[in-house]
């Protein structure tokens, strides 16, 4: 027993341990791929079940092309646009949103100026970014994985279901 947990410990001491540490930097060094990477995956895997389970009985084959739209987006969208919005832009416009973010909760109950910061940087994302970009970005998306795009469609769809999607959210 004693030589299994000796082997096993050399094996994490040499092939784990380097692995981990390669992985924790990731997301420091490449940000961007990693925020790609994770939401194509995420986005495509989470259509993959969904078509899945909406198929469960029907025994029916995956619409890859659907697929590959929803991980395309999730990709470009979620991935590329959010980063660049929140990791450059929001922090442009909000700077102390971050510093805010980084304070321990001790220190965020006295800080009235990156509390002010994080309202408005919410206040920006519900009301701009949100109904003028995200919504109609879905509603293109949609459009796109029918493969039947048309802009009157998609306009009417818009028109249809802006505001109610708006109060959902």
């Amino acid at each position: 027993f004693l030589a299994c947990v000796v082997s096993c410990s050399q094996a994490y001491v040499n092939v784990a341990a380097p692995l981990l540490t390669t992985m924790a930097r990731i997301p420091v060094e490449h940000p961007l791929a990693l925020a790609v990477a994770v939401t194509s995956i995420k986005t495509g895997g989470a259509d993959f079940l969904a078509q899945r389970i909406a198929q469960a009985g029907n025994g029916g084959a995956i619409d890859t092309r659907r697929l590959g739209t929803f991980a395309l987006y999730g990709a470009v969208y979620l991935g590329w646009w959010q980063h660049f919005l929140f990791s450059k832009v929001y922090t442009k416009i909000f700077p102390m949103a971050s510093v805010f973010a980084g304070k321990t909760l001790k220190e965020k109950l006295v800080d009235g100026v990156g509390a002010s910061a994080v309202l408005k940087q919410v206040f920006c994302e519900a009301s701009l970014h949100y109904p003028l970009m995200y919504v109609p970005a879905f509603y293109v998306l949609q459009e796109l994985a029918s493969g039947k795009f048309k802009f009157s469609h998609l306009a009417g769809k818009l028109r249809e279901n802006w505001r109610d999607d708006l109060i959902l959210a």
